[in-house]
């Protein structure tokens, strides 16, 4: 994929004090001004939106939520000057390029405090609501873990480059700083690797934002599949676990998992702590799937086991956060390899519980938490039995169906355009679900044939570069390009399976590499889904 560097134009916002100071007999003197240097940046391929624009304005947001407006249309067009604000007290600039039709682009700044001498706000700034083609990941990255930090950042652990067949996974953490794309801090390595005090890489493995900020890294593997497709990360688990902590960029080594594992799945609880889900477990013989939940407490660093086992499955099922309740688990294979259809809540002490059934039972599936607490679940493998283990020589295929849990009960939503299964989804700040990547099916036929686990768990043959968005309002989904599947051009450069989809508040969902459609390939592709500035607001 085509790498595309930021651009900048620098506009000068002069600021000041408007009170007076008594010099002499009736004389008064204006405080003295500070100044702002706004640098815009943004991508070479949305450079011609600048000059689309036929007014620019500064917005200046108070802390309380008060706003000034500061058109920037003054004769050269790049300079304004107002003596009305006294100064800036961790107050936010939006940035805002305008034309008859309405916004063209639009962004905002990090927080800034000045009453005197000058500040130089980078503010990253792209096309209203579109899909940005940032700088590509260092090196093309599927498995590994990746985190919204908020404020624009977003932490990336381990990974492979070598799609399915991973032998040599990354042991780097990397921040990505959408605010410093246009300084030597946009990509920062971090000292630490994936798990403290280890040089190797890691791939497999969850990361989990924390209540103060900090990031807990858990398990991982070092292999997936061996040379003849065979899963087999089950022999390279680790039991691992640290946390990094983003603004210092220090790492520690915690408590370790009870069980090693990979594939597992990671969510934030009510209470703060971490439940870590299902997943092969370490093993030296045949691949194990964990039929139990952990609960890690950041207050005493300790790990605890549910007692109870999950009746739904410990692989490929798809959870999500219930405000107030826990965690809900949804369809998978069971230990035994069976597909499943159950869910089942998870509550914060680890007492489990039977939820509503599914209406097939699903592999690869996505379930999100929507802002008024409701689960939308998203596409997934369909399988026909729930009673007999998956035959390695079965083809799956892949819904477009989606549903929404009120109650105790999934109702049916509109379909997606594109079945998919193994994709990506996030919530976006406007409340909108992005779904983004995935497979149609899983095909006996495909150049996966004879690659046994890997092959049927993971095929990424039939990947597609479609995404679409999901309305909670009007509960369908709405193409962001004209996607028709496999093959297709679409919103993602790259067609993948499995890529990373997190959101950041202010600047949209981000997808992060993934799985190409050549098994041994991962992508570089780094997609930024731009918010609308009317959904800021």
């Amino acid at each position: 994929m085509q790498r595309r560097l930021p651009l900048s134009l620098t506009l000068l916002l002069s600021l000041g004090c408007a009170s007076t100071e008594s010099v002499g007999a009736g004389e008064l003197r204006v405080g003295d001004a500070f100044t702002i240097n706004i640098v815009p940046i943004f991508t070479s391929a949305q450079a011609d939106m600048i000059d689309e624009a036929s007014s620019i304005e500064v917005i200046v947001r108070e802390k309380d939520g008060s706003e000034t407006v500061l058109s920037m249309t003054s004769d050269d067009g790049r300079n304004y000057q107002n003596r009305d604000i006294r100064k800036l007290d961790d107050s936010e600039l939006l940035l805002v390029g305008r034309d008859d039709g309405g916004v063209v682009f639009h962004g905002r700044s990090a927080p800034i405090t000045i009453s005197e001498g000058s500040v130089t706000a980078q503010i990253f700034v792209a096309r209203d609501g579109e899909a940005v083609a940032l700088p590509g990941l260092p090196e093309p990255s599927a498995f590994a873990a990746t985190v919204a930090l908020g404020g624009g950042q977003f932490l990336r652990l381990g990974g492979s480059a070598e799609g399915l067949q991973v032998q040599r996974p990354r042991p780097e953490v990397t921040l990505f700083s959408l605010r410093d794309l246009g300084t030597n801090a946009g990509e920062i390595t971090l000292d630490d690797g994936v798990h403290f005090g280890q040089d190797s890489g890691w791939a497999g493995l969850t990361a989990t934002r924390l209540d103060d900020g900090r990031v807990l890294a858990a398990g991982g593997t070092q292999r997936l599949s061996d040379s003849g497709g065979n899963l087999w990360g089950h022999s390279f688990a680790t039991s691992a676990v640290t946390i990094v902590d983003p603004i210092s960029g220090e790492s520690e080594s915690v408590a370790p998992l009870n069980h090693a594992r990979f594939g597992h799945t990671a969510v934030l609880s009510d209470d703060g702590n971490v439940a870590v889900i299902g997943g092969f477990l370490w093993s030296g013989s045949a691949p194990t799937i964990a039929q139990f939940i952990e609960h890690y407490d950041p207050t005493t660093d300790a790990w605890t086991s549910t007692t109870a086992s999950l009746y739904t499955g410990g692989a490929f099922h798809a959870q999500a956060h219930i405000p107030g309740e826990g965690v809900m688990v949804c369809g998978g294979l069971s230990a035994s390899f069976v597909p499943t259809n159950v869910c089942q809540r998870v509550t914060t002490d680890g007492v489990v519980s039977m939820g509503p059934t599914l209406p097939q039972a699903l592999l690869h599936a996505s379930l999100t938490t929507l802002k008024d607490g409701r689960l939308l679940l998203s596409g997934g493998l369909v399988a026909s039995s729930t009673t007999a283990a998956l035959s390695l020589q079965d083809s799956l295929t892949a819904t477009s169906q989606a549903w929404i849990l009120e109650g105790d009960s999934w109702r049916a939503v509109a379909s997606m355009r594109n079945a998919r299964a193994m994709h990506g989804a996030a919530l976006a700040p406007d409340g909108s679900v992005l779904v983004a990547g995935g497979v149609t099916q899983v095909n006996q036929d495909s150049t996966r044939d004879s690659l046994a686990y890997a092959g049927l768990f993971y095929d990424p043959t039939d990947a597609i570069a479609c995404a679409e968005s999901f309305d909670p309002e009007t509960e369908s989904f709405v193409p962001m390009s004209n996607c028709s599947g496999t093959g297709s051009a679409g919103t993602l450069p790259d067609a993948v399976a499995k890529p990373d989809v997190v959101s950041d508040p202010v600047f949209g969902p981000l997808v992060v590499g993934g799985v190409l459609s050549d098994l041994s390939e991962s992508s570089d592709q780094r997609i930024l889904i731009y918010p609308s500035f009317a959904d800021l607001q």
